[in-house]
């Protein structure tokens, strides 16, 4: 009977509200405290530098490449110019991958992930001293010179010398630490992005430390073979190979060098200090202190 029975009122898929979710109002532990905030806005901004600054550092490396590189090739044999400009496509193509990794991924990941990649790094720096030198040496012919000069005059490179420029791979290698370390720091400890950080940042210091040691060793050679060309020793009974390894020290290095002066007579000596013995010589002509330091 229609007394008994009634419509029961249905409302439209519009008018249906879905069940409340369990991710609507997450649990107030989960919420972020505005310490926690602050550092999870610092942590972003890292990041965001980070890519920032890759991204200017590629731009830098390819000026090199598009501008002095080429320019060069003009009045450059390719001897001089693999010595000045090194594996420098090596490190562009490098930073285009690490740019484009970093966009997407985590830092960590991406570091732990290409460090073997960034031994380029270890290439191109232990051998910036002889590319500066190169550098030097060719800018002594006045071809070379003209051609360099328009370079750096020229707008895009900013008035800056392909010097600059070659000191950049050092500078960047050197900083990629101190990224990761405040990053490590504004991270939860004990989240996956703490850990990660904290390895990436580990094999990053590992790669500077192999990088400093390789110019030590590079320039400690270069000490050596300069003590080897100048200083004479033919009236010495036993001749002093300068490159070769100590008796007890292992390879020899060459720690320090100086002038100093006899109390009584002012007679003038070069002290050169080796890690096995320190050695006194007198000069063929005449030095001002000024000149060594």
């Amino acid at each position: 009977p229609a007394n008994y029975v009634q419509p029961r009122p249905v409302a439209s898929p519009r008018q249906r509200q879905p069940p409340p979710s369990l991710y609507d109002a997450p649990p107030p532990e989960l919420e972020l405290s505005p310490s926690e905030r602050r550092q999870d806005d610092k942590l972003t901004n890292l990041v965001k530098e980070l890519i920032e600054t890759e991204l200017r550092y590629h731009a830098d490396l390819c000026l090199i490449r598009d501008h002095f590189y080429r320019s060069l090739q003009s009045v450059l044999d390719a001897a001089a110019l693999n010595a000045i400009f090194l594996n420098l496509s090596e490190l562009i193509d490098l930073s285009a991958l690490l740019s484009k990794r970093l966009r997407n991924e985590s830092p960590g990941t991406v570091i732990s992930a290409e460090i073997d990649r960034l031994a380029a790094f270890v290439t191109f720096c232990s051998q910036q001293t002889v590319a500066l030198q190169t550098l030097e040496a060719v800018l002594q012919r006045p071809e070379v010179r003209r051609v360099y000069t328009v370079c750096c005059q020229a707008e895009r490179a900013r008035g800056l010398s392909l010097s600059y420029f070659l000191l950049l791979p050092l500078g960047r290698v050197t900083r990629y630490p101190l990224f990761f370390d405040k990053m490590f720091a504004a991270s939860a400890p004990g989240s996956q992005l703490h850990t990660s950080f904290d390895v990436a940042l580990q094999l990053l210091r590992s790669l500077v430390s192999e990088v400093n040691l390789c110019i030590r060793e590079r320039d400690n050679l270069q000490l050596l073979w300069w003590s080897q060309q100048h200083v004479r020793t033919e009236g010495l009974r036993e001749k002093i190979e300068f490159t070769s390894n100590t008796r007890s020290q292992g390879p020899r290095e060459f720690l320090h060098s100086g002038i100093l002066y006899k109390a009584r007579s002012g007679r003038l000596l070069v002290a050169i200090l080796f890690n096995d013995f320190l050695l006194l010589t007198t000069p063929d002509e005449h030095l001002h202190e000024a000149n060594m330091n």
